[in-house]
């Protein structure tokens, strides 16, 4: 199987840019399992237009505006949405045409267009239309606030599904119910190979602590969340500050990817 995913965020160690980790995540699982996987994205100062990430997944950066220095809009780490400046709302529209232009380029390889987010899904619409292939979208969260509910709606109505990759939370439940498509609900467990053992270091710090209460904080670490939208993510470093003077007992463990 051939797939192309679509999204406007993804990860280039090369210059320290961690955002849309959890989409290379995805691709690289899609190509573990058989399929041939082309990444679609658009190009970011400093990252390679073309590059081979995994065995048999490769992405492709495309070039939204001339001079390639004139290209803002997309900064290392921080979402598009939280550009603010004239000159990167300037940007958005170029950025949208090259990437719908694009997608209709490779389109007519993919048997399955995977858009991350619903405006790549939207920009997706014309090669759905006229090439036959088709959409599976996965909406993030940004887009269902920022974009219009109609909008989104009527993006839900015409993809060929959507993947609940939510489960049964409350939230995901009323967002189900507000947006009609052909949901596809994922495995809740999924079975992998890669050993599970905790890390040397990690395991030798709690051996020399028996007794210990552990706290596993779980979550994806990300500047955006807590500049942009106050997430307390930090505020368990801070209760260790508090704590430590005073009993040693416990050890706070986090695990998640990010920014390093």
């Amino acid at each position: 199987m051939k797939i192309l995913i679509c999204t406007f965020s993804f990860p280039a160690p090369k210059i320290n840019h961690f955002g849309g980790n959890f989409v290379a995540g995805e691709a690289v699982a899609y190509a573990k399992n058989g399929a041939n996987v082309v990444v679609l994205t658009p190009h970011i100062k400093g990252a390679a237009k073309k590059e081979q990430i995994y065995e048999n997944v490769n992405v492709i950066r495309f070039q939204y505006l001339w001079p390639e220095f004139a290209q803002t809009l997309l900064r290392p780490n921080q979402p598009i949405y939280s550009q603010k400046s004239l000159l990167s709302l300037f940007q958005v529209p170029f950025l949208c045409f090259f990437f719908a232009i694009n997608i209709f380029r490779h389109a007519g390889w993919a048997d399955i267009i995977h858009s991350q987010w619903t405006l790549s899904a939207l920009l997706a619409l014309p090669s759905k239309w006229l090439r036959r292939v088709k959409i599976v979208l996965t909406a993030r969260g940004s887009d269902i606030r920022l974009l219009p509910l109609w909008l989104n709606r009527f993006i839900h109505n015409k993809v060929d599904g959507a993947i609940d990759c939510f489960g049964p939370q409350s939230w995901n439940e009323e967002y189900k119910k507000n947006f009609q498509a052909n949901f596809i609900t994922l495995p809740l467990i999924v079975h992998n190979n890669s050993s599970a053992k905790m890390p040397a270091d990690l395991k030798d710090t709690l051996d020399k602590k028996p007794g210990t209460f552990v706290i596993l904080y779980v979550g994806r670490f990300d500047y955006a969340k807590i500049k942009d939208h106050n997430l307390p993510l930090l505020d368990l470093i801070h209760a260790i500050n508090i704590i430590s003077p005073l009993r040693n007992d416990f050890h706070v463990v986090y695990l998640g990817d990010g920014e390093a």
